[in-house]
């Protein structure tokens, strides 16, 4: 990755950090413009989300017909490595429940893993 796309990298997630809450790509991509008084390619945005993501530090999912990101903090992104990946792909699925609540027989499901007793 070259000094550009690092520093790309690092103002995305930056914005995304100052939202607590989940951000739209459309927004994203508004206000790094207004921030950085230029033009930014949507697959910039992607690919800066990409490797964010492949990093734990972010999540990316599709609500309502919108792709949202929301960023992790350092320390949260720090344990998040240690997980193996079944576990983060279970924690994935609670996050990404909210305060709806998730069943464990939803978290099979959706994890298609299989517990035998």
């Amino acid at each position: 990755m070259n000094n550009i796309n690092k520093q790309l990298v690092k103002d995305i997630y930056q914005i995304g950090l100052e939202h607590k809450e989940a951000i739209s790509i459309d927004s994203l991509e508004e206000i790094y413009e207004k921030k950085k008084k230029g033009k930014l390619k949507r697959n910039e945005i992607v690919y800066a989300l990409n490797i964010l993501e492949n990093a734990r530090a972010c999540s990316i999912k599709n609500e309502n017909n919108t792709i949202i990101t929301r960023m992790r903090n350092e320390q949260v992104t720090k344990k998040l490595k240690e997980l193996s990946d079944i576990d983060f792909l279970i924690f994935t699925k609670v996050e990404n429940s909210q305060n709806n609540g998730i069943w464990t027989a939803d978290l099979r499901k959706q994890t298609k893993l299989l517990v035998y007793t």
